[in-house]
């Protein structure tokens, strides 16, 4: 490879970074993501865009066409720098007579204050949207938005013009000249009646038992409470210091005595360690990507002017995705940015790409070692993508383990399958199906298992909503098939499984779903019959299970010596005015299995023990 000599100007750099985007104004659609204004919500709208306006101090009167970004922080972080690529070049292309709202969807606005100063999104006004507004206008794939959105909107109407999500566009003039001169109104979210917050959580296999109380007209909180016990919470919850300015707390881990907690700081890719001291969680190391990390996979051939270019822009993004103790510190899963230049026939290049890497910490941030997955050909040779973010580490057995996922829709960004290999909507296409890969770092061989259950085949919903845990119990190696309940014994040489308990009964419950070969079915499916899963488990020495399940609003406890439904009890969803958000197994000092809760609210986050 030639060296790159430093001769690329600003205007070649920002022809470069356009390059690296994944052209007109592609139909709806097209993206596998989408955003849709709900019917009779043009006033809500109207009143939703010129309250953002009057906050600012502006007067909306006048005003008709405004280009709203939505934004939920972090949700996609590469995205966010397209986000900033795309207002730039609508600026340019209209002189500035753009005018550009960026609204950050997050209910926490203290702790965004650090995302703010990093971002800098351009633009005319930044706004934080703490409400559910939102999710009452628009529907987008789930619950909430978890990808950015560049939309247009008539302020004098109240409907969307254009609506796109920055996952899957290609930015260029072409796309943002698309925006400025789309004027007709893009279609509403079909009449289809959403489940309201107050249903979720009642799922298929309990309905039998909820008619007759629903006669009493009581609330579904009440019958949930009245169908099974709750567990008492510990008379001495932990409390973490400065929980005002942290993010929402989605992921946590306490170690083997339960003297250490890890917690995700998704707004800034990071994670942060605490230490018990008393009833609180202090001292806490902030566990962040280090410079030297940043750079470590920028080839020498790229200049600092081009590299400094886009590390503005965001777009070279280094990202702490997953985290959980080992030995006496830490593994993080991580997501590098690799860049490279090339030269050919006096033509320069770049390309860009993630590189995959796990970090092992000590519990001050000091890398001790590091493992790169790039050799791993599983892609190459079996048309697999390994899921990097979620792997668990066994470093007693040098064993990581990875899910693995193929096809449409949960490989790409299309809302139609690119070709036939890719369609779960065939046979072949379950033929060689697996659903796991242990890797050992020792050999650097690994073993595809765990082929996907036979229940997705059937109702051709492939990959979209399986996904499977992987634990280590009484010294054997267990898995959870999440999303139908299933908890499986792995051989001793990983070929094969066996069930040893299936607490959902899916296959059996389910019945049969009349298949139709488009994203919506199986969009539906999946929220009908697949709308729980095991967060958490635990196989005894004497081979009982026992499970922690999430299902809609609602956690439970499972336990497989409970003949009927399985079910043991149901946690609190809220104490002391905190919300539940998560629920998992843990070891308290004496080694004995203790169940973790954490809940928050804007000012505090306590994780309770319970006593089962």
């Amino acid at each position: 490879m030639k060296k790159m000599k430093s001769y690329f100007s600003i205007k070649t750099i920002i022809i470069l970074g356009i390059m690296l985007c994944t052209t007109a104004l592609k139909a709806e659609e097209d993206y596998l993501y989408y955003m849709r204004q709900r019917q009779g919500t043009q006033e809500m709208l109207k009143e939703y865009v010129a309250g953002i306006l009057r906050s600012k101090g502006v007067d909306s009167k006048g005003m008709d066409e405004v280009y709203v970004n939505f934004i939920p922080p972090m949700g996609c972080p590469r995205c966010e720098g397209l986000v900033v690529m795309y207002s730039n070049m609508l600026h340019k292309s209209t002189a500035e007579k753009a005018y550009i709202i960026n609204v950050l969807l997050y209910e926490k606005e203290k702790a965004l204050m650090q995302y703010i100063s990093q971002q800098n999104f351009p633009g005319n006004l930044l706004h934080t949207d703490t409400t559910n507004l939102f999710s009452d206008i628009f529907a987008v794939n789930g619950d909430e938005a978890m990808v950015p959105y560049l939309s247009k909107i008539s302020l004098r109407m109240g409907r969307i013009v254009a609506a796109v999500p920055a996952l899957g566009i290609q930015l260029d003039t072409t796309f943002v000249s698309g925006m400025i001169h789309k004027k007709d109104f893009e279609e509403f979210a079909n009449s289809a009646v959403n489940q309201t917050s107050e249903e979720k959580g009642i799922s298929y296999s309990l309905r039998f038992n909820i008619d007759s109380l629903r006669q009493k007209k009581m609330s579904v909180g009440k019958i949930v409470g009245a169908l099974f016990k709750t567990p008492k919470e510990s008379v001495n919850p932990v409390r973490i210091a400065g929980a005002d300015t942290l993010p929402l707390i989605h992921q946590f881990a306490i170690d083997q005595t339960g003297n250490r907690l890890v917690v995700n700081n998704h707004l800034t890719n990071s994670y942060i360690l605490y230490t018990k001291q008393g009833n609180s969680y202090e001292s806490p190391v902030i566990l962040a990507p280090l410079q030297e990390e940043d750079e470590m996979y920028i080839s020498k051939s790229i200049s600092p002017e081009i590299s400094r270019y886009f590390k503005e822009q965001k777009v070279l993004v280094s990202m702490y995705l997953n985290t959980s103790f080992t030995g006496k510190g830490l593994y993080i899963m991580a997501s590098l940015p690799k860049l490279e230049g090339t030269m050919v026939d006096s033509t320069a290049s770049l390309s860009y790409s993630n590189m995959p890497v796990c970090l092992i910490k000590d519990t001050k941030n000091n890398t001790m070692r590091q493992y790169s997955f790039s050799n791993i050909d599983v892609e190459e040779k079996h048309g697999f993508i390994f899921l990097h973010p979620d792997a668990s580490y066994f470093e007693e057995d040098s064993l990581f383990v990875f899910g693995l996922q193929k096809g449409w829709p949960a490989v790409g960004t299309g809302a139609v399958p690119k070709n036939e290999s890719d369609s779960p909507f065939r046979d072949e296409f379950y033929s060689h199906a697996s659903t796991l890969m242990f890797y050992n770092t020792q050999s650097g061989q690994y073993k595809l298992t765990a082929p996907l259950d036979e229940f997705f085949k059937k109702h051709r919903l492939e990959y979209y909503a399986s996904s499977s845990l992987v634990k280590k119990c009484n010294g054997r190696y267990f898995y959870a098939s999440q999303s139908l309940g299933k908890i499986h014994a792995m051989s001793n040489n990983f070929e094969s499984s066996t069930t040893v308990h299936d607490f959902f009964e899916t296959g059996t419950v389910a019945g049969h779903i009349p298949v139709r070969e488009e994203l919506s079915y199986i969009e539906e499916a999946g929220k009908l019959y697949l709308n729980k899963w095991i967060a958490d488990f635990e196989v005894m020495p004497d081979n009982s299970c026992k499970a922690i399940v999430k299902d809609g609003d609602y956690w439970y406890y499972y336990d497989s010596k409970n003949s009927s439904t399985g079910i043991r009890a149901v946690f609190p969803n809220e104490i002391e005015s905190k919300e539940l958000s998560c629920v998992k197994f843990g070891r308290d000092k004496n080694g004995e299995t203790v169940i973790y809760g954490l809940y928050q609210n804007s000012q505090d986050i306590v994780v309770y023990t319970f006593d089962m």
